[in-house]
């Protein structure tokens, strides 16, 4: 499950979808450009759960420390919490 705190979304995880794509499909409105994890358009603060990032190249090693991910390119292990 994906919950979206600040909006109160939730959302099943669907295995192959960002979560930026599975935040659109429900109506959660988030910003991003290029969709490639390379802008940080999409930079979210995960409060909670775990995901897998592929090539994260708009994280700085602080942000990732501190929960920040890349909803573009992010994909939920589990239950995941979001600051959106």
């Amino acid at each position: 499950m994906i919950y979206f705190k600040k909006t109160g979304v939730e959302a099943e995880n669907i295995e192959g979808k960002s979560i930026l794509e599975i935040a659109a499909l429900k109506g959660v409105k988030m910003q991003s450009l290029c969709k490639k994890g390379l802008c940080g358009t999409c930079k979210t603060k995960m409060l909670s759960g775990e995901v897998e990032m592929k090539n994260p190249f708009a994280l700085f090693k602080n942000e990732k420390e501190e929960g920040i991910i890349l909803t573009c390119i992010a994909h939920a292990k589990g239950d995941v919490v979001l600051d959106v």
